[in-house]
């Protein structure tokens, strides 16, 4: 939660612009120790998609998903934050909301980097 409070507090004092975050937990032990510290932190951003926790070498735990992030962030009255599941659904999302001079930032330690060129594709295409 810490690198992802510095990651987009950097991004709002340098960047005047809308933030759009696509948020990848890192394993499902964590996300169950930090949810609320997660959904704290998320809080920076204007606009936040959370997809499914990269596992990595864990198994799942029962109860233990992404969208605990979003639920607790809802508690304390962040509204534009979504969990939407597989992060194959984060490109279209993310372009659906986009607009023109918005900054999309991909935060994850898993494989949340593979939807950068779908993202970057469809901007290109939307610019065209």
């Amino acid at each position: 939660p810490t690198e992802i409070i510095a990651t987009l507090d950097s991004a709002k004092k340098s960047y005047d612009r809308r933030i759009i975050a696509v948020f990848q937990p890192h394993l499902f032990s964590r996300t169950q120790l930090f949810y609320r510290e997660f959904a704290e932190a998320l809080r920076r951003a204007d606009v936040c998609y959370l997809v499914d926790i990269f596992p990595s070498r864990e198994q799942p735990i029962p109860g233990v998903t992404a969208e605990m992030i979003s639920k607790y962030a809802e508690t304390l009255g962040y509204k534009n934050i979504e969990y939407i599941g597989a992060k194959e659904n984060a490109a279209g999302k993310v372009l659906g909301q986009a607009r023109q001079g918005d900054m999309i930032i991909t935060i994850g330690a898993g494989s949340i980097t593979r939807v950068n060129p779908e993202i970057i594709k469809g901007l290109r295409n939307n610019v065209s």
